[in-house]
């Protein structure tokens, strides 16, 4: 069986894309003026923020899969998006609403492939080249 296109996958992930708007906040594993990450991820949400962004650099995935399903519940409880970032496995095994991806990942084209259909593939651009090259591969945004 053939992989979908990447197009085919994005134009099936359209219901969320529309989701994709209002404060969009990153966050990591440490604690922020002393309050864990959860309680910051709550008060983000509570605050209106309609996105949040797991991105954690210094821990091994192992370590940060307990605190990427949280995030995900509590995101859920809020009706808002949850993404991880780099990581397609690990947004896959917490059930990430999507993943998103930097310049030395995978390319978008690629994680479109592994992913199910539905789930948000974002990227970072620096220019309108990787703006439009990310479009073309399927970025969600």
């Amino acid at each position: 069986m053939e992989p979908a296109s990447p197009r085919a996958d994005a134009s099936l992930a359209r219901a969320d894309r529309g989701r994709i708007r209002g404060l969009y906040v990153l966050l990591d594993a440490q604690p922020r003026g002393g309050l864990p990450p959860l309680a910051v991820a709550h008060a983000a949400l509570e605050g209106g923020a309609r996105m949040l962004q797991l991105r954690e650099k210094a821990l091994d995935k192992g370590q940060v899969l307990p605190l990427a399903r949280e995030l995900r519940a509590l995101c859920d409880s809020f009706g808002a998006l949850f993404f991880v970032n780099d990581h397609a496995d690990l947004a896959l095994a917490c059930g990430a609403h999507g993943v998103h991806l930097g310049q030395k990942d995978l390319p978008v084209g690629e994680v479109r492939r592994l992913v199910p259909a539905g789930m948000l593939v974002g990227t970072s651009t620096n220019n309108v080249q990787e703006a439009l090259a990310a479009q073309e591969a399927g970025a969600d945004y």
